[in-house]
């Protein structure tokens, strides 16, 4: 046994050390070892004194140990990416594992982001961020410009023209205004020349028709004063 070491009968996490195995790395013996689930299994020296494995990845007290580990690396709890501070998880993704975290956004609005992406930094803002981008490159583009307020544009250009009509599954009776279950508030949007002019989350539904209402009005003028005076 190389060195004199000699691991047989210490515990690492749920392995129990039963005895070495010839033949490791680097002069060093591997051991087997026991896990409380039931399990067998061979172990590097230099894994067991490393303390990276401390279980078979089978058993109960594994798992869970995984878990808040994982929990632990994900917690991003007041944390800022950008405009966007983590206030609190609120769900897990079905297709990948990863956290969804509500965030508090520096305009004043709340999203629920991938944590992975707040990580990547491909979610920075409430989407306020690109909103401005949007409005910043309107304001440079001169052939934009003679467009804005203009609702008959719109068809010609194939864009979306939700603020004209009700559509047949809002149950609500107002268009572009959401309840989101998962965050709690209602968001109110419009989209306007194929970018969003209203992206905004509210804490009451009659503030969200609100906002939503004042965009119609600015930028969608002749579809609000089609519409009747109770939807107004």
């Amino acid at each position: 046994m190389a060195g004199g070491l000699n691991l047989s009968g210490q515990q690492f996490g749920e392995l129990t050390v039963v005895n070495s195995i010839a033949g490791g790395q680097h002069g060093q013996p591997s051991w087997r070892c026991h896990c409380a689930c039931g399990n067998w299994l061979t172990v590097s020296t230099a894994e067991l004194l490393a303390g990276q494995r401390q279980d078979c990845g089978d058993s109960v007290h594994g798992a869970a140990q995984r878990r808040r580990q994982l929990a632990r690396r994900q917690d991003v709890t007041g944390q800022r990416f950008g405009r966007l501070v983590a206030l609190r998880p609120v769900s897990r993704r079905v297709s990948n594992g990863d956290t969804m975290w509500l965030c508090q956004c520096d305009c004043g609005n709340q999203a629920v982001v991938d944590v992975q992406r707040l990580k990547a930094g491909t979610s920075r803002s409430c989407g306020c961020l690109r909103r401005e981008a949007s409005r910043q490159r309107m304001t440079a583009d001169p052939r934009l410009l003679v467009h804005v307020g203009d609702d008959t544009w719109l068809p010609h250009r194939a864009l979306p023209t939700a603020a004209a009509k009700l559509p047949h599954r809002n149950g609500l009776g107002v268009v572009g205004v959401r309840f989101d279950p998962v965050a709690k508030v209602w968001n109110a949007r419009l989209m306007h020349h194929g970018v969003y002019v209203l992206n905004r989350s509210f804490q009451r539904f009659d503030e969200a028709v609100a906002a939503r209402r004042a965009a119609e009005q600015l930028y969608l003028p002749a579809a609000y004063a089609s519409l009747a005076p109770a939807e107004q």
